[in-house]
């Protein structure tokens, strides 16, 4: 999931980590109070990373901008 651009790289980087430990959590059927803190941290994490890079792409007049950013809302 690497864009090229490092501080996005970063965040792409911590979602796979998320959806690992979700993804553990769930195999080794973990109690359902820490898969929902899990889940919880990911939606976080997803809302954090999609407002920062629909800013970023306002900021460098991105022209895909509102496609991308509708993507991001389905």
């Amino acid at each position: 999931m690497s864009v090229g651009i490092f501080e996005i790289d970063e965040e792409h980087q911590t979602f796979i980590h998320l959806v690992n430990e979700l993804n553990r959590a769930l195999t080794e059927r973990t109690n359902l109070e820490e898969i929902r803190n899990k889940i919880q941290l990911l939606i976080y994490d997803v809302i954090l990373h999609f407002t920062h890079e629909e800013r970023l792409f306002k900021e460098w007049h991105y022209p895909d901008a509102d496609d991308h950013a509708s993507k991001h809302a389905d």
